[in-house]
């Protein structure tokens, strides 16, 4: 490599560090000020007219005007703000005013109808499990040797988690020690309950307090993860009637239910970014073992920049018995849209219900076999939207799928 690369790649990764160290820091100040960063979203088609946001959060209230962006991928409109609980809020497109049926609605002191931010709730009296799930995996490299995509599966939890691949590219050293070791840790963790609750009589089954959130299990093991590196994760746990889903990163979780005729999509998850392709991330720094592998260790951080556990998207979502999900880190839904996940999940359930592994495994083929093709994907139009290039075709990657249903208690 000439100097001139070497300076390059050292200024890149400076410039990488302060830009991440100011966002914490300002991170930090938000929350202090009891703000939290909120995103809100409308699924919509794009049309040529911008979508805005005004808010009782701007000086002077209601009449600044915030543009929306608009996800290709997702195709929806959405932004990301640092607002206090309680915060009111209208879209608006040519001046007519939109209300979002995800959000709640009340009327503001002057009598109009708004979307707000919903109040931190307080904690509630655990639940007893009600549900457990039944989960098939599949995943693929995309090298033969090597995979930085993990996940674990118990009664009452799963996840996955993707390593970051850029770390390898900027320092040498691969995620996936990382990224396996924060999910083996999880599923110890979880797989505690399970062996709690196997163990216990069948009238004790009905009083046994809650498993533990997707919060605390990741906080735990993370905290005992030894070696360095960075992950994003996604987890899903039961806890009574309620699907709990925590997200930092860009996996993301389909949810699909049993309607009157068909199966139909209930919940998807967005993901959770920096910017395009810079997804939020757990990190710690490597180990010493892990430098002494590398030939020339003199770029190795001492630190390396971490996003928290709280950070996380969190989702709570009522769920029944045969509802189904589809949780996939970004090789899935880089490569193939909703609705193509969604078709090859109905075909595999409309052949055999009980059969998981058949879906998952034909989700990770699909998968792989676009990333070679010139078809339009996900990934290239959401990097012809960034770059003002025409992108085509898939994007090579580490693909992971965890199929699962929701199932009683068997007691």
């Amino acid at each position: 490599m000439s100097t001139d690369q070497d300076e390059k790649l050292i200024f890149s990764e400076l410039f990488n560090r302060l830009r991440r160290a100011i966002y914490k820091y300002y991170s930090q100040c938000q929350k202090k000020s009891n703000k939290f960063l909120t995103r809100i979203s409308l699924q919509k088609e794009q049309t040529t007219e911008p979508v805005y946001l005004i808010g009782s959060h701007t000086n002077p209230q209601w009449e600044v005007e915030v543009p929306l962006s608009y996800s290709l991928k997702y195709k929806e409109y959405y932004i990301e703000l640092w607002l206090p609980q309680g915060s009111e809020f209208l879209l608006t497109k040519k001046g007519s005013k939109i209300l979002i049926d995800d959000y709640p609605k009340r009327q503001s002191p002057e009598g109009t109808l708004v979307n707000y931010v919903r109040p931190a709730r307080p904690t509630l009296k655990p639940q007893a499990a009600k549900f457990q799930f039944k989960s098939q995996c599949a995943s693929q490299g995309k090298n033969p040797e090597t995979n930085e995509d993990a996940y674990f599966s118990s009664r009452f939890a799963i996840g996955v988690a993707d390593g970051v691949g850029g770390v390898k590219k900027d320092f040498g050293i691969s995620s996936s020690a990382f990224s396996h070791e924060l999910m083996e840790n999880c599923k110890k963790i979880a797989e505690k309950y399970d062996s709690a609750f196997e163990s216990s009589s069948k009238k004790l089954k009905h009083f046994l307090s809650s498993p533990l959130s997707g919060d605390q299990i990741i906080s735990q093991s993370y905290s005992q993860v030894i070696n360095g590196g960075s992950s994003t994760f996604l987890l899903a746990s039961l806890q009574g009637s309620h699907l709990k889903i925590s997200n930092l990163g860009d996996s993301s979780v389909m949810v699909l239910r049993e309607g009157y005729s068909e199966l139909e999509t209930i919940f998807k998850s967005t993901p959770k970014q920096h910017s395009f392709n810079c997804p939020y991330q757990l990190s710690k720094k490597f180990t010493n073992s892990q430098i002494a592998s590398l030939k020339n260790p003199k770029n190795i951080p001492k630190e390396i920049f971490s996003d928290e556990v709280s950070d996380a998207d969190k989702y709570s979502i009522q769920i029944r018995k045969g509802d189904i999900l589809v949780i996939g880190t970004d090789g899935l839904w880089d490569n193939l849209f909703t609705e193509e996940v969604f078709a090859i999940v109905k075909k595999s359930y409309e052949e055999n219900k009980n059969d998981l592994k058949i879906a998952a495994e034909r989700l990770v083929s699909e998968a792989k076999n676009r990333m070679s093709s010139w078809d339009a994907t996900p990934f290239s139009l959401e990097s012809s939207k960034h770059t003002g290039k025409n992108f085509t075709g898939g994007k090579r990657d580490d693909v992971t799928v965890i199929v699962a249903s929701i199932n009683d208690i068997a007691v």
